[in-house]
């Protein structure tokens, strides 16, 4: 319900996915989204493996603008990876708020969600975060795009936390 709220308050945008309505029956709630014909930025990641870096900046552009908007009405969105951008018709769409917070920008909070090798070391940590986390995994998306895989991966939190306060990132030369 958090989502159809935060949705539903906030003003349209070409690059944050369309919410029309919510349909109840007696056991399940079913939500009713803009449909978005271009698949995922992951479906376009398993096909392509990388992206050259003008189709990269223009995704992340559109990225940004989706955003811009989210930090207009103080919402993190806090699962940010390739499966919640979705394309309609070419254009970019940021989807799933399933995981959204309705935060003041100054303030903090400390629920450890997302996919981890998107998330901030802050919230790998259990330690406060703020919407500042949604821009690490935003440079993460970025580093995919480019390089077709994400600068710092592990099956488990501690050695992902490991790599993360040990290991510098690195950027290949060969782009």
């Amino acid at each position: 319900m958090n989502e159809i709220n935060i949705l539903s308050n906030m003003e349209k945008n070409e690059h944050v996915i369309g919410y029309y309505d919510m349909l109840k029956s007696q056991t399940n709630f079913y939500f009713v989204y803009e449909f978005c014909n271009g698949g995922t930025l992951q479906n376009m990641l398993d096909k392509e493996k990388r992206l050259d870096e003008k189709k990269a900046l223009k995704i992340f552009k559109q990225l940004l603008v989706s955003f811009k908007l989210l930090y207009k009405y103080s919402v993190m969105h806090r699962d940010l990876k390739p499966d919640n951008i979705l394309f309609k018709d070419g254009v970019v769409k940021l989807g799933d708020f399933g995981f959204c917070k309705n935060i003041e920008k100054t303030k903090m909070t400390k629920t450890m969600l997302g996919s981890p090798i998107y998330m901030a070391p802050e919230i790998l940590k259990g330690e406060v975060y703020s919407s500042k986390a949604d821009i690490w995994s935003m440079g993460v998306v970025l580093f995919e795009m480019i390089y077709g895989y994400c600068p710092f991966e592990s099956s488990s939190i501690p050695k992902l936390l490991q790599i993360l306060e040990e290991t510098d990132v690195i950027f290949p030369n060969n782009v």
